[in-house]
């Protein structure tokens, strides 16, 4: 069952007390979710309805890779390279192997309104002057997937939530125990690209399950707008992550970044 914005609230002042965002928070993903199977180097293309908007661009379907990643064409899976020039949306990138764990996805309408109200209280939560209201939205869940034979396993969700113009990717976390390659998202136009603020280092991700990329966000939840109003001259933003406390500089991702990453 989807929190409401009360239990949200309560959530987020005991997050101190607690090893990880409990899995609770998640979008629904245990009824009527598709699941894909895990292998090497895989790609699932789903035709969305209706088309989302990346950096001024339509996409009609999505591939989604087990590779903590979705990308808007097939053959592409991520990897160290991530090139720029192609877009793609990674809440966790990292190179997944089939050793366990599940990924499964959902796509939602504004006739699932738990699902709706949810995406909605999270957007402007971090875009507090966006006056969202969601009507449809991929849910994409990774569960316990892992990138050796080892014990680590991570858990994670990727929401992409549009009002049938406006596009934000939500990153959700619950469970983190091994480094990703990459988290964040790029425009492919080789140019414009979001990321989090030393998303490389144990150090800071650890607690990335969490914290947000708002100070005033609720913890374990990072939001991003994708659709083209806020990439336009924000070239290689690094957005910090915080520990909510609703304290200094609260405001969307745009406006909290720390450094622009370096375009070499």
């Amino acid at each position: 069952m989807t929190p409401n914005l009360s239990e949200a609230l309560v959530i987020l002042v005991l997050f101190y007390a607690v090893t990880g965002i409990d899995a609770a928070t998640f979008f629904t993903h245990d009824g009527g979710a598709t699941s894909v199977t895990i292998g090497d180097d895989i790609s699932e293309r789903v035709t969305l309805s209706p088309a989302i908007t990346i950096k001024g661009t339509q996409f009609t379907e999505i591939f989604i890779s087990e590779n903590g990643m979705v990308t808007t064409e097939d053959g592409f899976y991520g990897g160290l390279s991530f090139p720029y020039a192609k877009p793609w949306i990674a809440p966790f990138g990292a190179d997944i192997i089939p050793a366990g764990g599940t990924m499964e996805y959902q796509q939602f309408t504004s006739t699932d309104t738990a699902q709706m109200e949810y995406a909605t209280q999270l957007v402007n939560e971090v875009y507090k002057d966006a006056a969202f209201t969601a009507v449809n939205a991929l849910v994409v869940t990774w569960t316990d997937v892992k990138i050796d034979s080892g014990s680590k396993a991570n858990t994670f969700q990727l929401a992409l939530v549009s009002d049938a113009s406006r596009l934000y990717a939500i990153f959700l976390y619950d469970k983190l125990e091994f480094l990703p390659e990459k988290i964040g998202a790029s425009a492919g136009d080789d140019a414009t690209f979001y990321t989090v603020c030393y998303s490389d280092k144990q150090s800071h991700l650890q607690f990335l399950d969490r914290m947000s990329n708002s100070q005033c966000g609720t913890g374990g939840i990072l939001v991003f707008q994708l659709d083209g109003s806020t990439w336009n001259g924000a070239e290689y933003v690094c957005s910090h992550v915080y520990t909510p406390a609703c304290r200094n500089r609260p405001g969307p991702p745009e406006a909290n970044y720390d450094v622009r990453c370096p375009t070499a």
